[in-house]
């Protein structure tokens, strides 16, 4: 991979289909977009859609498992590659969804940032993720510049 041209792909290549991180090119390493994956119910899948597209246009480079072929046989080992190659997982909170509990699970055994974010106010807050801060829905862009102290 190089930081050359107009865009940048790392690419991690499963046997039913393609696993990609776009990036704007001609960015230093150190200061590269957060990687981040969406966490979410599938009945929240409008909701998701459009928090993806405000945190591409504010510089994030966003992975979601919309980005998987239907039918894939491989989506799980898609979702965990995704996982492991994030800075961030942002946990969309909103409808119930057991296979989020096991996404943020990975991502906090791996050290991988858990960022949990209400989708309604009267979501509730999954026990797991009690503990970590919260980012408001109006603040979500932030994600994309600011990166915790080292």
């Amino acid at each position: 991979m190089t930081n050359c041209g107009m865009v940048r792909l790392a690419a991690g290549v499963l046997a039913g289909g393609v696993f990609l991180w776009q990036e704007p090119a001609l960015v230093a390493r150190e200061a590269r977009p957060e990687r981040i994956v969406l966490s979410y119910s599938h009945e929240d899948a409008e909701h998701a859609a459009v928090i993806r597209h405000r945190l591409i246009r504010a510089g994030c480079s966003v992975w979601w498992d919309g980005e998987i072929p239907a039918g894939s046989r491989y989506w799980g080992r898609a979702i965990e590659r995704a996982i492991d190659g994030a800075d961030v997982v942002l946990r969309l909170l909103g409808s119930p969804c057991d296979y989020c509990r096991n996404e943020t699970g990975r991502a906090g055994r791996k050290g991988i940032r858990v960022v949990p974010t209400k989708l309604t106010s009267g979501a509730d807050t999954p026990i797991h993720l009690e503990r970590l801060q919260r980012l408001p829905l109006n603040r979500l862009e932030e994600i994309c510049t600011k990166r915790p102290p080292a």
